[in-house]
């Protein structure tokens, strides 16, 4: 359930990118999406739960997260944590 097959032959649907930055502590939301997700983490450290299991990833580290399985956060995230994301969907 929570594996995300990545070939070698053909590139993920992405859906989209971008960066975030938190010049306050944030709680990362509660939520399920459609899409799979990509964090790298450049500075600071995010703190996210998968499905009951509890992540902190510091910079230099990155993490994927699945589509259709809930993710969210107990403990904030940090201020002056940045991390570049990517949206994507499996390979068909």
């Amino acid at each position: 359930m929570h594996t995300i097959s990545l070939l070698c032959n053909e590139y993920p649907l992405v859906y989209d990118v971008g960066v975030a930055y938190t010049a306050e502590e944030w709680l990362h939301p509660d939520r399920v999406l459609e899409f799979n997700i990509l964090n790298l983490i450049v500075q600071g450290e995010m703190h996210v739960v998968e499905d009951g299991v509890r992540y902190i990833v510091p910079a230099g580290e990155f993490i994927f997260l699945r589509n259709g399985v809930r993710h969210w956060a107990e403990t904030k995230t940090k201020a002056d944590t940045k991390w570049y994301w990517i949206h994507f969907y499996d390979s068909p």
